[in-house]
């Protein structure tokens, strides 16, 4: 005599069923049966709750890895606590359902079973896939926090393992519902494999990318990426399947399909900021009738401002003002605190221009942060321009209003 036996006979014992009708002794069982069901459920879920919950998270404290405690965190423990439910209920259908003796079965207490075992799968497949979501979005955060910038281009591939796994879901679903095989389903699918390639063409094409972002290293969470023809300058925070979100530095936000990065050109100022300097490269414009040869006293004024020392004023009379002014600036940047030295540094002339003779100063700084490296970079400019009177150059001025004024009010005293 098995459990379910058992349990009519004691009924039937206690409560006096026999003699009743067969509605009755159905009723009472019934619901004698689904009384016990959910009992046992509410005792599982809490006996997960307060027992085995509590020992697995002291467990996983006292490991010494970390990724254990993502992947048995509250989120998932809870998750799993909710897949008894679904679980008992099925295994205990039949309890429920049993053929009591000597009562005849009726059509709508079939179709009342037919309907209780389907909506049973269907609950359990929708715990089963909010369970998968959860670790799903554990093993996530196992990637942001132990795999550095590879951790980013993990989302993309969880976000397509979510995608499949609510596809499977929804097919189980179907199959459940029209009582066919999950596997008749997923053969019939060929047909429509194009329609779904139409459906999924943004995360097919943002997989690709993030594979070969990834896989080349040409973009990481964190990066300063300049991509003027999307709009973007500033920091990337997030890389998804769908979308690369960069903050830009007025706090705005641009949002770049991942295949865009593959398709265009993007410019990642990562390389200046793991390198030994950030490149100083400004040019000023010199008046072209400045430039001349060195008299003596302008050798004795260098001499005297520290710039040429009294061994290195021989035979320089007549030198060209320009080329002592070049190196001197180089020997001024290369006793320059704020300047890489060990890095490229030269002072050179360009070609001229109608505005003047341009004079290109290209060194790197040490500090590379952004305030930071222009304030050093217009402080030893701003030094070098008030150098270029000691030399006798001048920088290129177009005329300004007030030059006009000051040559009228000149004209008219005279």
């Amino acid at each position: 005599m098995n459990a379910i036996d058992t349990l009519y006979v004691f009924l039937e014992r206690e409560l006096g069923l026999a003699g009743m009708s067969d509605l009755s002794i159905t009723a009472i069982y019934r619901i004698t049966a689904i009384f016990l069901t959910f009992l046992i459920i509410g005792l599982s879920f809490h006996f997960f709750k307060r027992c085995i919950k509590p020992i697995v998270t002291k467990l996983v404290a006292k490991t010494e890895v970390a990724w254990d405690d993502f992947l048995f965190s509250e989120q998932v423990l809870n998750a799993t606590a909710h897949l008894l439910p679904p679980v008992v209920l099925y295994v205990f259908i039949p309890f429920i359902f049993y053929e009591i003796p000597g009562v005849e079965i009726r059509n709508q207490e079939t179709f009342l079973e037919s309907v209780f075992y389907s909506g049973t799968k269907i609950y359990m497949v929708v715990i089963i896939v909010r369970w998968c979501f959860v670790l799903l979005n554990s093993i996530r955060k196992v990637t942001d926090t132990f795999l550095d910038h590879r951790g980013g281009y993990m989302v993309g591939f969880i976000q397509v393992l979510k995608i499949l796994v609510a596809f499977i879901a929804v097919i189980i679903i179907i199959s459940i519902l029209i009582d066919k095989s999950p596997l008749a389903l997923f053969a019939g699918l060929g047909a429509a494999a194009t329609v779904l390639m139409l459906v999924f063409k943004d995360a097919l094409l943002g997989l690709v990318a993030g594979v070969q972002l990834s896989s080349n290293d040409m973009l990481r969470k964190g990066d300063w990426i300049t991509m003027p023809q999307s709009g973007a300058d500033g920091t990337v925070e997030e890389i998804s399947l769908s979308t690369v979100k960069v903050r830009n530095f007025d706090n705005t936000i641009t949002t770049i399909p991942p295949y865009t990065l593959i398709s265009q050109s993007f410019q990642n100022w990562r390389g200046m900021q793991t390198s030994d300097g950030r490149r100083v490269r400004r040019a000023l414009y010199l008046d072209v009738h400045s430039v001349l040869p060195c008299s003596e006293d302008c050798i004795q004024k260098l001499i005297h401002k520290g710039w040429l020392a009294e061994e290195q004023s021989e035979n320089l009379v007549g030198e060209v003002n320009l080329i002592l002014f070049r190196d001197a600036m180089e020997h001024y940047l290369r006793n320059c605190p704020q300047v890489n030295t060990e890095m490229k540094l030269m002072v050179r002339q360009l070609p001229y221009t109608p505005q003047g003779i341009p004079i290109e100063f290209y060194f790197f700084l040490k500090d590379k942060e952004w305030v930071t490296y222009e304030h050093n970079m217009h402080d030893i400019l701003s030094r070098i321009i008030s150098f270029m009177p000691d030399f006798g150059l001048y920088l290129y001025q177009s005329v300004s209003g007030i030059d006009l004024s000051n040559l009228v009010q000149q004209n008219t005293r005279v």
